[in-house]
């Protein structure tokens, strides 16, 4: 498939650092050039974000100014994370991502400029099309990513709107990581060609275990994330009000983690996600709303604090390892297993958690005041800590840039040095705020 690529396809997978196209990825593309509406049901992590995106790309003209893809998602950091993935394909095409929480002036003003790409929330969508900043008569490819989740977080009126007021559509996709039972009634005229993913060979390779020991819950679990303190970590909870006891007590214990809980404000969710993300914390302890729509690779452990209701749920958590058919481990409590009817209960070996030295992140975040919107790149950031702040290339991690704030990761060992280093020094001819993103 790789050979019949358009040139300017492998141009956008060489600037995004990806050497080919995966199985499904290809079969989503070949049939996106042929057919009008599809519906991918494909496993988490399997790179269902780069099919569409490029199925997009297939039917967009970059001569065209008009609006042309709109991409709509169930949560802000989804739309964060597709509009990042869109960006490392260096297009040359404008992309605007408008989500709740976020200014809608300064959306709008973006707006003003008529992107090629509108990735964002069904409500957020709404408001610009109230507004009169978007119209959507020439949008030619639609994609609802996450689509039951969409439906689950009650956006069916909000999806419906979107759908009729796009009205020229040349390619429909709907996305998600589990079936749907049936499609809502605005979508059954459309005659989607189902593609399915999910089979055997395509799932993860998961090891389940079971915790056990005579100590109290929580200090098997801080005994646990000890013993693979060097690894990225997933700990679930039901209810927030569980997670935030359970941060208390890693805060009291100097465990370094992230919170990430719908009860917390954007930017705490997002610092969350990416310090997570880029290895200066590697425990993410959160709710049910982390279990699925975050782009984070590279995730060994799975541990479930308590198990959630549904299957689904479950099938959404462990997603969150093994990802790109990469291998992961699954923990539980004995008690937990005991009592739940979906999960088979062969299969699990018994996890006694050893007493292990616990290693903190070899990375810190800094924060950056200015962005994208301030002419700040990755590029001026990475000199900048290079030139004045003495760090190698080697040196400078995951950088990622907002529209007026940036978040860098750097050696933990080479802070205090560093930040000596850039005290009162000017980045890109203007003195910026620094600091240690807490």
């Amino acid at each position: 498939m790789d050979n019949a690529l358009p040139d300017r396809f492998k141009d956008y997978l060489q600037h995004a650092g990806i050497a080919a196209l995966n199985p499904m990825q290809e079969r989503v593309l070949e049939h996106a050039r042929t057919e009008n509406d599809l519906l991918v049901l494909s496993p988490t992590g399997s790179g269902k974000t780069l099919a569409f995106l490029l199925s997009c790309l297939e039917h967009t003209d970059p001569e065209n100014r008009h609006l042309q893809n709109l991409v709509v998602c169930p949560t802000r950091e989804l739309a964060l994370q597709i509009e990042e993935s869109f960006r490392k394909l260096k297009t040359g095409l404008k992309v605007t991502s408008c989500y709740g929480g976020h200014s809608i002036s300064t959306e709008a003003k973006s707006l003003s400029e008529i992107p090629a790409v509108l990735i964002g929330t069904p409500g957020r969508i709404i408001d610009h099309i109230h507004r009169g900043n978007i119209f959507l008569s020439t949008v030619s490819n639609f994609v609802i990513d996450e689509f039951d989740k969409c439906l689950e977080f009650g956006f069916r009126e909000e999806l419906e709107t979107i759908h009729d007021r796009c009205s020229n559509l040349k390619l429909s996709l709907l996305t998600s990581a589990t079936d749907l039972r049936q499609l809502p009634a605005f979508m059954e005229g459309n005659n989607f060609l189902k593609l399915d993913f999910r089979s055997e060979e395509a799932l993860p390779e998961f090891e389940y275990f079971r915790i056990e020991g005579t100590e109290s819950k929580e200090t098997l679990l801080i005994r646990t994330l000890d013993a693979f303190s060097e690894e990225r970590n997933i700990v679930f909870c039901n209810l927030r009000e569980e997670a935030n006891t359970l941060s208390e007590l890693f805060k009291a214990e100097g465990i370094v983690h992230s919170l990430y809980h719908g009860g917390l404000e954007q930017e705490e969710r997002e610092r969350a996600l990416l310090k997570f993300r880029n290895g200066s914390s590697r425990i993410l302890l959160c709710t049910d709303i982390g279990a699925r729509g975050l782009d984070i690779p590279e995730v060994r452990n799975i541990i479930h604090l308590a198990l959630p209701d549904q299957e689904a749920s479950w099938v959404h958590r462990n997603g969150r390892t093994a990802r790109m058919s990469a291998e992961g481990s699954v923990f539980l409590f004995p008690k937990d297993l005991s009592r739940c009817e979906y999960i088979d209960k062969k299969g699990f070996k018994p996890f006694h958690p050893p007493k292990a030295e616990r290693k903190q992140p070899e990375l810190v975040t800094l924060y950056i005041s200015a962005g994208r919107k301030n002419k700040i790149s990755k590029g001026d950031i990475a000199g900048f800590l290079i030139k004045t702040g003495g760090l190698s290339k080697e040196d400078v991690g995951l950088i990622e840039v907002r529209d007026f704030q940036s978040f860098v990761a750097v050696p933990r060992k080479k802070i205090r040095e560093l930040r000596a280093r850039i005290d009162g020094e000017k980045l890109k001819g203007k003195k910026q705020k620094i600091e240690i993103a807490y």
